[in-house]
């Protein structure tokens, strides 16, 4: 494993703390992390599904765009590009439109 792959772990496991202290009601990081009182129904119920939910949705789409790339052999291969995004935007104002019956 390369020292770049380290420090973008490291950085998001960061990022992924900092999530949980700070939001529309700030708290300090050492009692987010730390003391167990009111503020653990807001970081557990409500900051920590939204933070994994998150990451979890970049990471997917990441591996969903590298899987693209490395399908079609190109490097600039993209949804827009390829019409994908358009046919997303086509579906969803059609259901839109007609709804969901």
């Amino acid at each position: 494993m390369r020292i770049s792959h380290f420090i973008y772990i490291l950085l998001i496991m960061t990022l992924f703390f900092f999530s949980l202290a700070y939001g529309s009601v700030n708290l300090s990081l050492k009692k987010a992390l730390l003391d167990h009182s009111t503020s653990d129904f807001m970081i557990l119920t409500l900051r920590a599904k939204e933070t994994l939910q998150a990451l979890l949705c970049g990471g997917i789409l990441s591996v969903c765009g590298g899987l693209l790339q490395k399908i079609l052999k190109n490097p600039i291969a993209d949804p827009f590009i390829l019409g994908i995004s358009s046919g997303g935007s086509f579906s969803l104002s059609l259901f839109l439109i007609y709804g969901y019956k």
